[in-house]
């Protein structure tokens, strides 16, 4: 049969497909190849055109289905499901499969993605190939990165695709989710963690508890006592937005403390490797990505080092809260610094606060702060206290439940998006407000007054 051609933008996507599901192999497929019209199961958007038919001659011979999908792309464009057509076990699913037939060889890229239904929260994952004919892939659900935007939960999944830019031409079939290791699922583990990071090391050492992942390396860092005081400050979190205990046990709050700062430098480029991404080593003496913190351990602060609180509260507020942690960094600094200042009082802070606020070239317009990039390290204080202004101020405090909301269904934290719904006020109302409340609340910033608490 010849394949029907027809372009996406604007029109139906009508291809043949065939959805089954092997309940014994908990395997979601769909092959192209029983003529039932996609329109209702499959949607595109950008410049792609797609053709539905007899797939390269080679194809039964290479394992793929005799009818097949071809991809060809003109610009930025996204193809995938309709929510809910490809349905599999969140708890037991792990890998993604596919086939990919390249007709000349040429080297292509596109991510794979997968999505829940407001397509707030997306898992993606690069795939790139340069083979000639057919060629099987697996993509390990468990390494796949997140999106921007709202922190993607696989139990939430209802969508997957892929997405890319112009110039690709190329087959695809077979598309399926599957459970390839039976007790594994589609979530990291913490071993699976601590292998791939610390790959030889001898004195790997983890703690998985209460919601709480600790991993080093280090054969002399107190597990006990950092894992529990790792417990104290989730608790503390969660006792300032309650909303999040009820996602508290979806996904755990994770730190990984290396051995010293050269090997956790190090561990960045075999993350990297793990998500088909390059991850630059950080400048700074801790980090957090994809929901986990990292730090190194430093006998000069010993087992409960503030940064590894630090990153620690930023993997709770991604991994539990769901906050988004790219671009508008304010909240997660805020509630990051917050929670340091709590358990780690820092001398000095009240009157660096104090002088910030007296020159307008050492604090950022709050609109600038809360709506631009990542939050500078010599703002950090600010962010501090904006938060602890939203979360305590009489006002503000009864409101901050709202926000919390409102960041969980948009997916994204600039404030700009929610200080007139939540609080009915502009940002000129808002500064004036939180330069009172720091100046009266000067004590909640002071390590002598803290400590005496």
């Amino acid at each position: 049969m010849k394949a029907t051609c027809f372009s996406i933008l604007g029109l139906l996507l009508i291809l043949c497909f065939t959805f089954a599901c092997a309940a014994q192999n908990s395997v979601s497929i769909v092959d192209f190849d029983d003529g039932q019209k996609l329109g209702s199961l499959f949607k595109a958007s950008g410049k792609i055109s797609v053709s539905g038919g007899q797939g390269p001659p080679d194809a039964t011979q290479s394992g793929a289905n005799g009818r097949a999908a071809r991809v060809a792309t003109q610009g930025a464009f996204a193809f995938y499901t309709h929510n809910g057509v490809v349905k599999f076990d969140p708890k037991t699913a792990d890998t993604i499969r596919f086939q990919i037939h390249n007709p000349d060889g040429k080297k292509q890229r596109f991510d794979f993605i997968a999505f829940e239904k407001d397509k707030k929260a997306i898992f993606w994952r690069k795939v790139e190939f340069d083979h000639k004919g057919w060629k099987q892939f697996e993509l390990p659900m468990q390494w796949f990165r997140w999106n921007e935007g709202r922190a993607p939960v696989w139990e939430d999944v209802s969508s997957i695709g892929i997405r890319g830019n112009g110039g690709l031409d190329f087959w695809i079939d077979g598309i399926e989710v599957g459970d390839r290791a039976p007790d594994r699922g589609p979530n990291l583990s913490a071993s699976s963690l601590a292998t791939a990071i610390f790959p030889e090391s001898k004195t790997l050492r983890t703690r998985n508890e209460d919601g709480v992942w600790l991993i080093t390396n280090h054969e002399e860092l107190d597990l006990d006592t950092l894992h529990s005081h790792l417990k104290q400050v989730k608790d503390q979190v969660l006792t300032w937005i309650p909303q999040w205990k009820q996602k508290a046990n979806a996904r755990p709050a994770v730190l990984v403390v290396a051995k010293d700062r050269k090997q956790y430098l190090a561990l960045f480029k075999r993350l990297g490797e793990k998500y088909v991404a390059s991850v630059e080593p950080p400048g700074s003496s801790g980090y957090h990505i994809q929901g986990i913190g990292f730090s190194f351990f430093d006998p000069k602060w010993g087992t409960k080092r503030p940064v590894f609180t630090h990153e620690f509260t930023h993997s709770i507020a991604s991994s539990i809260g769901r906050v988004d942690f790219s671009g508008t960094g304010w909240f997660q600094e805020g509630i990051a610094n917050y929670s340091q200042s709590r358990f780690h009082p820092q001398q000095g802070l009240d009157e660096l606060i104090r002088s910030s606020l007296e020159k307008s070239e050492t604090h950022d317009e709050l609109e600038k702060l809360t709506t631009g990039n990542r939050v500078r390290l010599t703002r950090y204080w600010q962010a501090m206290s904006l938060f602890d202004f939203l979360l305590n101020d009489p006002e503000m405090k009864p409101k901050f439940p709202e926000l919390i909301s409102r960041f969980d269904t948009t997916g994204d934290t600039n404030l700009d998006l929610h200080l007139e719904t939540v609080y009915e006020m502009g940002f000129q109302e808002l500064t004036t407000k939180w330069k009172a409340y720091v100046l009266d609340h000067l004590d909640n910033y002071n390590a002598d007054a803290q400590k005496q608490k």
